[in-house]
Parts: C-alpha cells; sequence; structure tokens
C-alpha cells in the first residue's frame, strides 16, 4: 500500500492517505480531516467530471448542428420551390 503524502493547509502537518482513499475523496469532494482534527475537502473539478461536463457541451453542440442543418436544407427547399412557382421575366 502506498501512501500519497497530504499537507494540511491549516495547521501544516504531514500525513498520508492511501491512493484508494484518496481517489476516492476526490471523486466524492467529501469532508476528512487532518490528524489534528482540521477539515479538509477537495473542491475542484476532477478529470472525470471535466470529462462529463465537456462530452455534455460536445453533445449539446452537435445537436445544434443537426438542428441548423435540418433548418437550412428545409430553407434550401423552400427557395427551389419559390424559384419553380415564380414566372421568368420576358426580355
Amino acid at each position: 500500500m502506498e501512501l500519497e503524502l497530504m499537507v494540511c493547509g491549516e495547521c501544516g502537518c504531514a500525513f498520508g492517505l492511501n491512493q484508494m482513499h484518496l481517489r476516492g475523496l476526490k471523486d466524492s469532494h467529501k469532508l476528512f480531516y487532518c490528524p489534528n482534527g482540521h477539515q479538509r475537502h477537495f473542491v475542484g473539478e476532477t478529470d472525470r467530471e471535466k470529462l462529463e461536463r465537456l462530452q455534455s457541451r460536445q453533445t449539446g453542440q452537435l445537436a445544434l448542428i443537426g438542428k441548423t442543418y435540418a433548418a437550412n436544407r428545409r430553407l434550401k427547399v423552400q427557395v427551389q420551390k419559390l424559384k419553380a412557382n415564380t414566372p421568368k421575366k420576358s426580355k
């Protein structure tokens, strides 16, 4: 079992957490305590959270692209119909 070195930002106490436990704390953002009892927690996004956010944004962008493409095709069809029904000017 390998320990990851942590230092309390409140008191400067160094302590170790095993890597699996540390990963779980980062993923859950749950509170934990330094040996002197100070509350600690991880506030930043995890790599997984960043990936999920980016995937969600990309899915939304793809949906918007699909809707825009469909609207563009409908407009092209309407323009073609209008052109076909418009009388030609004679010279």
